[in-house]
């Protein structure tokens, strides 16, 4: 049940309203539990009265008898606020006690499919802190877009090929010889990190002499397959063991290439499309016809293709494979500039669906206040495992999550660890074990039923709070602003503390039915809530 979807179509019947309108809660709660600037925009587009509008918006609110408004009035220039009807909340809570998770379901994404892409990280390193970032917030969306019915398939792309796997081979070839006892150089190309020494150490070559090191670019080009095979195992141990996410495929960029089916068809469009040409010896996609700022290389001169055809047809393969009607990319912020090559080969393609990229700003972690730095090259960054080992994979993906996607994240160590009401995540997850001990006290307890329908003030603002959970699952399936969700939590379990301060839920020996049914329904959305966010829901704390 989305309230504001409800409203919105009591309100677009008045003056067969077609024009673009918010329903919104007010910051205010005095002003009413909801409000619209319909009043507003019908004035604007019609040249009416507002004040009359808002008359004739009324008497229509009351002539189609609305069960779950109880009264709208006139506030400020065309904005109309409303009270809801407390039989109508009522009715919610009974809906609400029941299953918080059938509540909140809605089928808006029907026979629709997605297509989400994220970490994709590069197979040199270990995850980075903005890995973790997007690794979670791509494994909430797509739980989030699962409970609006669309149908979901996660997908991790390798990117297996091109120059830097060959200096992470060539890195720990090097280090390899080193732990052999071989003088041998270690430019600064090479990557630094600790973790190449671990991987040279898992090597075993004893075919390889002394006096094959002035080949060491042919035994690189040999044994690369294999040591990236080495590192993506690591990544593929920390996504799945450590962070807890699973992907329906992960995707090799090397095999697409060997396999040249898929390239050679997409060349074969576009060039159908007329919009590749050949120039000093290469070929070329004009991007330049859909907005980027410069065409772009496809094939160099030498033959060789360069990284940005592959990653076409990978994304060719989304929609014309998948058949998804929305791709969506999630990726750092370092790609800002590939954003709009990518959309202009994707048009070129002329593909059915659309594509949409969300970029993660950087994260910066701190420790008694200090940033502690990172720098992925001179292996000095702080790994993603390393923070969610310390903190904990509940306080990591809350925090992780708790900022919007495109703003940059403090990462507060000794406030994730913290076992206190300061940590949001343990205030979360304190007000549900707090329900859970409150509900097992009451267990055999005489139950006083309700007298009135009649909700007061505490009842009211938390159960208005409860039924806001379809309205963000909806919002979030939507705009993929996934920090909402924690941001909503916290909200609640504010909501739901302040309610218990002032609502004598158990008395001697008896428990009152409202408050007792309102903080059951509190437990479901609040386990609901951290099911979608990964998170556990402990009953003891």
């Amino acid at each position: 049940m989305n309230v504001k979807n409800e409203i919105r179509a009591l309100l677009q019947k008045f003056q067969d309203a077609k024009i673009d309108f918010q329903v919104e809660i007010p910051e205010n709660l005095n002003f009413g539990d909801y409000s619209t600037n319909l009043v507003l925009k019908l004035a604007k587009a019609t040249n009416q009265n507002p004040k009359k509008l808002a008359e004739g918006l009324i008497a229509h609110l009351s002539q189609t008898q609305s069960k779950i408004i109880a009264s709208a009035r006139l506030a400020g220039p065309g904005f109309l606020n409303f009270t809801l009807n407390d039989e109508w909340l009522l009715a919610q809570l009974e809906q609400l006690s029941h299953s918080a998770r059938n509540f909140a379901k809605s089928d808006f994404g029907k026979g629709q499919k997605i297509h989400l892409e994220f970490i994709s990280a590069n197979p040199t390193g270990p995850l980075t802190l903005a890995n973790a970032r997007g690794g979670f917030l791509g494994d909430v969306l797509a739980r989030v877009f699962k409970s609006a019915g669309y149908k979901v398939f996660s997908e991790y792309y390798v990117n297996d090929r091109g120059n830097q796997v060959a200096i992470l081979a060539e890195s720990v070839l090097r280090r390899y010889w080193q732990r052999q006892g071989i003088t041998i150089d270690f430019p600064e190309t090479c990557y630094q990190g600790a973790y190449i020494d671990e991987l040279a150490g898992k090597l075993h070559l004893p075919n390889y002499k002394l006096s094959d090191l002035n080949k060491i670019a042919e035994i690189r080009d040999k044994l690369k397959d294999k040591i990236v095979a080495k590192m993506l195992k690591e990544i593929q141990r920390v996504v799945e063991n450590v962070m807890q996410i699973h992907f329906d495929n992960w995707f090799s960029e090397k095999a697409l290439v060997e396999d040249s089916k898929i390239v050679t068809q997409v060349l074969a469009q576009l060039k159908a499309q007329q919009a590749i040409y050949e120039k000093d010896g290469a070929t070329w996609l004009a991007t330049t016809r859909y907005g980027d700022d410069k065409d772009r290389v496809l094939i160099k001169a030498d033959g060789e293709m360069t990284y940005f055809l592959p990653d076409i047809a990978y994304h060719w393969l989304k929609f014309s494979k998948h058949k998804a009607n929305l791709a969506i990319n999630i990726l750092g912020a370092d790609h800002h500039g590939y954003v709009a090559r990518l959309q202009a080969a994707l048009k070129s393609l002329a593909v059915k669906g659309s594509l949409e990229v969300i970029l993660i700003q950087f994260v910066r972690l701190l420790k008694a206040g200090e940033e502690i730095k990172m720098s992925k090259r001179r292996g000095t960054y702080v790994e993603a495992e390393e923070v969610i080992k310390e903190v904990g994979l509940d306080a990591a993906r809350f925090f992780f999550l708790l900022r919007a996607a495109d703003t940059h994240l403090d990462f507060d160590l000794d406030l994730a660890k913290a076992q206190n009401e300061k940590n949001p995540v343990y205030y979360v997850q304190y007000a549900h074990a707090r329900i859970c001990s409150i509900l097992k006290k009451a267990q055999g307890l005489k139950i006083q039923k309700i007298q009135s329908s009649k909700l007061v003030d505490p009842e009211r603002k938390l159960l208005l709070k409860l039924i806001q959970w379809p309205e963000v699952l909806a919002d979030v399936s939507q705009d993929c602003g996934a920090h909402r969700i924690p941001q909503y939590a916290l909200s609640l379990a504010r909501t739901f503390h302040e309610f218990y301060t002032l609502v004598r839920v158990i008395s001697e020996d008896q428990t009152q039915e409202l408050p007792l049914k309102l903080i059951k329904a509190t437990k479901q959305v609040l386990a609901d809530i951290l099911n979608v966010l990964g998170i556990s829901a402990p009953e003891k704390m």
